[in-house]
């Protein structure tokens, strides 16, 4: 994954130990592409979306515990862990994500302000 940030929170990049993953602060932040389908990605999911210059950005759903945040609006599911305690910059990480990869899907307030993608729910897995 190129275009992805150096730094995030003073942490550097780190050596992925596997290819479309990458790692900053020995682990504490986490990005894979191609994970599964969120089991909670339904109609009535709520996103929110972090913005990216005058792009749309990039729509996220997070789990309770805020430790795994899913970008749900690309061709392939795009995972975020954090290690609790760690808040994530997400406006650095969307801008990476949003730099390598197409929305292909969109939200239902998207859809109703006029963006003419598809559900996010009808997302493959």
């Amino acid at each position: 994954m190129r275009q992805l940030p150096p730094k995030l929170n003073g942490m550097p990049i780190g050596n992925a130990p596997a290819p479309r993953i990458a790692v900053w602060g020995k682990r504490k932040i986490l990005v894979a592409c191609g994970v599964a389908r969120p089991s909670d990605l339904t109609v009535t999911s709520q996103y929110f979306r972090v913005g990216v210059g005058s792009e749309l950005g990039v729509n996220w759903i997070v789990n309770a515990e805020q430790t795994m945040f899913t970008a749900v609006d690309r061709a392939v599911f795009i995972s975020l862990s954090v290690v609790p305690g760690n808040t994530p910059d997400l406006p650095a990480i969307s801008e990476g994500i949003a730099q390598n990869f197409a929305q292909v899907c969109t939200s239902i307030d998207d859809q109703q302000a006029g963006q003419q993608l598809p559900l996010c729910t009808g997302s493959p897995s």
